[in-house]
C-alpha cells in the first residue's frame, strides 16, 4: 500500500531538466519538505559542461485528510 511505501521506503523514479530519469531508493520514512541530494545528477557546470552537479530531490507529502476504517 502507499502507507506502508511512505514509511518503510520504495523506489522512485525523478524526472530531470535534460530528459533523463533518475532512480532513488530511500528506507528513510517520508516527510513533508523531505530533501535527498544525488551529486553528479544534476545540470552540467557553465565553465565544465563535461561535469555535472548536484541534483536535489524534494518529497511532497500530502497525508489524507481522513482514512476508511477497515
Amino acid at each position: 500500500s502507499l502507507l506502508s511505501q511512505a514509511l518503510c521506503g520504495c523506489p522512485v523514479n525523478v524526472p530531470t531538466l535534460d530528459n533523463r530519469t533518475v532512480n532513488l531508493t530511500t528506507q528513510d520514512i517520508f516527510r513533508p519538505g523531505m530533501k535527498r541530494r544525488v551529486t553528479g545528477e544534476g545540470l552540467p557546470l557553465p565553465k565544465s559542461p563535461d561535469r555535472r552537479g548536484d541534483l536535489i530531490v524534494e518529497y511532497e507529502v500530502k497525508f489524507p485528510e481522513r482514512l476508511k476504517s477497515a
